[in-house]
Parts: structure tokens; C-alpha cells; sequence
């Protein structure tokens, strides 16, 4: 069990541990009043709380809730990036223009062109998400670098529409990678920052 070293002084009580009879109960579990020695103490979600109560119905439903949130953001995300790696496969300029790009339009390596940083980037994130969905546990490399790879998809497309090759118009192909880069970037944040550790010290 986590010990816990600092709490709230109203949990603290000058019983004895019900399940340490020799220990000093220093706290009392908030949710059913059990005195509790520093061993039996666990901090969940700024409460102290005994162990039985900490597999309470309630308990495990927000948990579960918590798991089906970053499930969702994880699925938004990979959707995301698949949008965007399509969105890449699309015209980026306008084919009534001199310049017309195709298929693989923002695959352009020549000339260079900002639509290729967005094309390296969404496939990145797409491949990472397939990755993780293998590893089961994703590595915090892959966690963080979701983000990041959706970030780069998205400045790419946008610096593409501020300042694309010589002769060209930006037509389809970079909004839809931009949506897409955004939609992905907020969902990936939010599944990142769904794995942090949480701050189990009271009043957090």
C-alpha cells in the first residue's frame, strides 16, 4: 500500500488500526470512517481512503469511465491522423493554376515544399498510433510524440496556404490535412495527458 505523509489534519484520529491493532490509526478513511494506521492509508484523488473502500462500485466506474475517455481520445487521434495522411493524398493547388498538383500533391519534393513536413509528419503520427495499438502500453516516446507529430502536420499545411511554391494556389488538399492535424493534436494532448500521474496529495 502507498503510504501516505501528509493529509488533511481532520482525518486524523488517536484510535487504533483496525487491521494493525499495535499501530497508531493516524488517519480515518473518508468514506467509511475506519481508523487507519500509515501503511492502511491510501491517497486516492486528494481523499485518504482505506483499502476496501478504494474498490468501492463508485470508484471503479469513474475508473472506468477515465479508461473509455482516453480510449476515445486515442481512437479520435489515429482517425485523425489517417484524415490527414489522406488529406496529403489530395490536389494542393488549384487545377486551374500552372502549378497543378495531383495525386500525392503534398508529396511534392520537387520543388520542396512545407505540404511535404505535413505529408512526414501525419504518417508518422498514423504509424505511431498503429504502433502503440500493438504495444498495448504505449512508450511515453510515442505518448508525446503524437502531439508533437500533429503539431508539425498542421504547421505545415498552414505555412504551405501562407507561402506555397511559385505559381500556385492552395486549393483542397491542405484543409482538409490542417482539420484533420487539429482535430488530432487536441485529441492526442488530451490522451497524453490522460497518463500523467495524478497528484494524490490532499487539496490537489
Amino acid at each position: 500500500m502507498t503510504a501516505v505523509s501528509n493529509a488533511d489534519p481532520s482525518t486524523r484520529t488517536a484510535r487504533r488500526c483496525e487491521t494493525h491493532p499495535r499501530r497508531q490509526a493516524e488517519y480515518a478513511c473518508e468514506s467509511c470512517g475506519r481508523p487507519l494506521c500509515l501503511t492502511c492509508a491510501v491517497p486516492v484523488r486528494g481523499r485518504i481512503l482505506g483499502p476496501e473502500c478504494v474498490r468501492v462500485p463508485g470508484l471503479a466506474e469513474e475508473d472506468g469511465a477515465e479508461k473509455r475517455g482516453r480510449h476515445t481520445a486515442f481512437l479520435v487521434a489515429g482517425i485523425g491522423f489517417v484524415i490527414a495522411v489522406a488529406g496529403t493524398i489530395l490536389p494542393w493547388s488549384a487545377p486551374n493554376f500552372s502549378h497543378y498538383t495531383g495525386l500525392f500533391g503534398g508529396w511534392g519534393f520537387s520543388p520542396p515544399a512545407w505540404s511535404l513536413v505535413a505529408a512526414v509528419a501525419a504518417a508518422s503520427g498514423a504509424g505511431a498510433c498503429f504502433a502503440a495499438t500493438r504495444l498495448g502500453s504505449p512508450a511515453i516516446l510515442v505518448v508525446w510524440g503524437l502531439p508533437a507529430a500533429a503539431a508539425l502536420a498542421a504547421a505545415g499545411a498552414i505555412l504551405f496556404m501562407l507561402r506555397p511554391p511559385f505559381a500556385t494556389h492552395p486549393w483542397l488538399g491542405p484543409w482538409i490535412t490542417l482539420g484533420a492535424a487539429l482535430s488530432a493534436l487536441a485529441a492526442s494532448a488530451v490522451f497524453a495527458r490522460s497518463l500523467q500521474p495524478r497528484s494524490t496529495q490532499p487539496g490537489d
